[in-house]
């Protein structure tokens, strides 16, 4: 259901067939061909193109999802502020499901917005958050679905 004047952002990732030897394309076994694997955000209700992020062929479907979302975000909520935005996830998008159908406020508060020591080293980046921060269950399932080593 819509409530007046807010925005549903939907995130999808699509195949696209590729022929001949064309930079990026690479073979995808869950569509058993070459392809790119485009990211893109519609508005749900108006089918409006918010977003499209190019992707090698190779690409799981959750890579780039939290990049794309945050320059997105952005832009929305400086060109819309106090408008609601809510993001619509179907099985394929990479947030757990108590994030699926949460508000960009509640993602905002609950994920992106938190203090913490960030630590990197060659191999990984270390998030250390304070022990009795109440989301860190859900910002660890977060991580681990984002995780496409």
């Amino acid at each position: 259901m819509r409530a007046r004047g807010e925005i549903v952002l939907d995130l999808d990732s699509t195949a696209d067939p590729t022929h001949g030897q064309q930079e990026f394309s690479f073979y995808n076994g869950a569509y058993g061909e070459p392809i790119y694997h485009p990211l893109l955000v519609f508005e749900r209700h108006t089918g409006c193109l918010l977003a499209a992020h190019l992707r090698p062929g190779q690409a799981g479907s959750p890579s780039g999802c939290i990049a794309v979302l945050r320059r997105l975000l952005l832009r929305l909520l400086r060109r819309f502020p106090g408008i609601p935005i809510r993001l619509c996830a179907d099985a394929g998008f990479p947030l757990p499901p108590a994030l699926r159908s949460a508000q960009i406020e509640t993602l905002r508060n609950r994920v992106f917005k938190l203090g913490a020591r960030i630590r990197q080293t060659a191999r990984r980046v270390r998030v250390h958050g304070a022990s009795g921060w109440p989301f860190q269950t859900l910002f660890g399932q977060l991580c681990r679905s984002l995780d496409t080593s």
